[in-house]
């Protein structure tokens, strides 16, 4: 696997980790998204998790829609 795909998909595995533990799905943080004033549909968002390439703002927001304060990658 090449170094930026481990990238991808440690981003997406830290990601959907963080919403399994919260209990959110990916179609309620799709609408936290939409409340919080982001474009984009439903698809577009399951594409961009899944292939794990967002930018890091995408992330910081997620995680304050997720209400996640600290992340410690080794427990996850």
């Amino acid at each position: 696997m090449e170094e930026r795909e481990i990238y991808a998909t440690e981003a997406k595995r830290i990601l959907e980790s963080l919403m399994a533990r919260k209990g959110v799905s990916l179609k309620e943080l799709h609408r936290r998204l939409r409340e919080n004033g982001a474009q984009g549909g439903y698809k577009a968002l399951s594409n961009k998790i899944n292939n794990g390439r967002f930018q890091f703002a995408f992330f910081l927001e997620c995680m304050e829609l997720l209400e996640v304060k600290n992340i410690d990658t080794k427990q996850i």
